[in-house]
């Protein structure tokens, strides 16, 4: 996490990874102080400067955060100490990796289209309860085991790693759904439109259907990104620059691709040859692909969470984080998800352990009842999807296209409840 947060502007990150800020904060006033313009004068450059409300600004975080602490963490004994709300379970994850090395021996020694559904619900599982919650920094108590079992993002569903720490963590999670700094707001565009301010093309009316095709060949969209910016010379995710990684660890990231290539292409190719592994691996990438898209996209994409689309606008970073949001089931969804089912819970403190996201829906719940904010949440995962289809059909409209008047100024027009704001 230090390493994301190097020659950059890291407020948001540090005060929405540490539950415990006073804690933390505390040890910070431990280290050498300096000016920006002191280090600036040296050499160094911290790039854009952070213009958005912080957590520690939000009056509501601090007040979730404070109840958290108290009425989650303190019965627990995860109050006071030097790991406080990290560390899933070990059987969480270690049910995870089970089913996954069943799943690739079932596949690689008796490839078919049903051990190809299986392996791509392992990978899912790998991606969502596994790399997710540790390349988050709140998989396990100890770093280097947790460092590791990061690593199995590049190893299993094949996706590198470190692409995503940076993605995810420095972009996404700080800015969500802000049209300019999370990336998953703009990237898909403009295959998949995702919103009002984006341009609209015809083709959109029809994205309600193609992006379930397309959310198929997420393996290759991901292999294709992956490789431009390892090999580039100067590393980066839409902007956001990887200034703390040695170019050891972008090695690493290219030799375990080679290590998921071997184990899910070339070892099943030379045992059972092309024509045989075609179908499996079609089920495999076809059906994982989708799933892993499906799991992530429905989070913050459906017409509830559209209402702001500027964290500056908004003004407060836990309410954009709540707004922008949605939530579907409970500890059981949690366990099978890897936390990603309630993700309000887990944007607002995304480096706490993912079974404990559970026991802080009740207190966010109750504080956004207080004061008068939608808490986003379905009973399953289906009804969220459903609701996410909508979405894109909505959005696949050409009255939700900018308004020719954007360029004056006035914002574009905003598409809530199938209804279009001006």
């Amino acid at each position: 996490m230090i390493d994301l947060a190097v020659a950059r502007d890291c407020t948001v990150m540090f005060e929405s990874y540490h539950l415990r800020l006073e804690l933390a904060e505390k040890f910070l006033n431990t280290l050498k102080k300096h000016s920006v313009e002191e280090l600036e004068a040296e050499g160094y450059d911290f790039g854009r400067k952070e213009t958005v409300p912080t957590p520690s600004q939000s009056v509501l975080y601090e007040t979730i955060r404070k109840r958290v602490v108290e009425e989650v963490l303190k019965p627990r004994g995860m109050a006071t100490g030097p790991v406080g709300a990290r560390g899933v379970p070990m059987w969480h994850y270690a049910a995870v990796i089970i089913t996954w090395m069943v799943a690739v021996t079932t596949f690689v020694l008796f490839p078919s289209v049903a051990s190809g559904i299986f392996l791509g619900f392992s990978l899912v599982w790998v991606g969502t309860g596994v790399q997710h919650t540790a390349n988050h920094g709140a998989l396990s108590k100890s770093t280097m085991l947790e460092y590791l079992i990061g690593l199995l993002d590049d190893i299993a569903p094949g996706g590198s790693s470190l692409v995503w720490r940076y993605h995810h963590n420095v972009g996404h999670h700080a800015y969500c759904n802000d049209i300019e700094l999370d990336p998953d707001a703009y990237s898909s565009f403009p295959l998949i439109r995702l919103d009002s301010s984006q341009e609209w093309h015809p083709y959109h009316r029809f994205q309600f259907i193609y992006a379930n095709i397309l959310f198929s060949f997420m393996w290759f969209a991901v292999q294709h990104a992956d490789w431009g910016i390892l090999l580039a010379k100067n590393p980066e995710f839409y902007g956001i620059h990887f200034k703390g990684t040695p170019r050891s660890e972008i090695n690493t990231a290219i030799a375990l691709k080679f290590v998921h290539y071997f184990w899910f292409m070339g070892l099943p190719l030379y045992l059972h040859g092309f024509q045989t592994m075609i179908y499996p691996w079609i089920a495999a990438l076809g059906f994982g692909g989708w799933a892993l898209a499906a799991m992530f996209i429905v989070s913050h994409n459906v017409d509830h969470v559209k209402v702001e689309n500027s964290l500056e606008n908004c003004g407060d970073w836990a309410r954009m984080q709540i707004g922008t949001s949605t939530s579907w089931g409970g500890a059981v969804g949690s366990f099978f998800s890897g936390g990603l089912n309630l993700q309000i819970e887990h944007h607002l403190f995304p480096g706490i352990a993912h079974n404990m996201n559970a026991h802080v829906a009740p207190i966010v719940k109750e504080e956004c009842e207080k004061v008068g904010i939608k808490y986003c949440a379905y009973p399953t995962l289906f009804h969220n999807l459903v609701d996410h289809v909508k979405f894109l059909y909505l959005m696949g409209k050409p009255e939700t296209a900018p308004s020719k008047t954007t360029a004056d100024g006035k914002k574009a027009p905003l598409l809530v409840k199938g209804t279009i704001y001006n």
